[in-house]
């Protein structure tokens, strides 16, 4: 099991991460069990997994922070470990095509990950995914408060998609 993203939630993210055609970012990795999975399943995708630990964590989360980030897919072909602030993740040339938002649960940090997420993915042919851990998690109950409202703009803009949940993850995959 993955260290905070359960079996059956990894799963489901294998299951969507096979359906792009590209290359996936995973937005805070911890240790990166859920990074091996995808990249043992994804052999052909690049892998990018970036974490930063910051003082907006709070006291439970900075206790979890894993001695070496990315520590269980280090040395995976297909895996680029960073540690970094997700602001400053380059998307350009990567043909990121799926997104795993896990990394920092207040709103202002979903928020500045998912918009940059499809800022950068908006425009791309094919099926982009963006997935959310936490969603339903009532310790972080602004990641649903932002991606509701998130959700909701998408509409009214006019955006298609499709949306689905699995436990505490929740996707919304768009295709061009």
């Amino acid at each position: 099991m993955g260290h905070y993203t359960t079996d059956s939630e990894q799963k489901e993210l294998l299951k969507l991460a096979q359906t792009v055609n590209g290359n996936i970012l995973e937005i805070g990795c911890n240790n990166g069990q859920t990074t091996k999975k995808l990249a043992e399943a994804n052999p052909l995708k690049t892998i990018h997994a970036i974490d930063y630990p910051d003082a907006e964590m709070s006291e439970r989360q900075k206790g979890e922070i894993p001695s070496i980030i990315g520590e269980h897919a280090i040395g995976l072909k297909n895996v680029i470990i960073e540690e970094i602030d997700s602001s400053d993740f380059d998307y350009k040339g990567k043909n990121i095509k799926l997104v795993f938002i896990d990394g920092g649960h207040n709103f202002i940090q979903v928020a500045k990950d998912s918009l940059k997420a499809f800022d950068n993915m908006k425009n791309q042919e094919g099926k982009i995914i963006i997935a959310w851990h936490d969603y339903l998690n009532n310790e972080w109950v602004k990641v649903k408060t932002f991606v509701d409202a998130f959700l909701s703009d998408l509409n009214q803009l006019g955006y298609k998609f499709t949306e689905g949940n699995h436990l505490k993850l929740k996707y919304i995959i768009l295709i061009k």
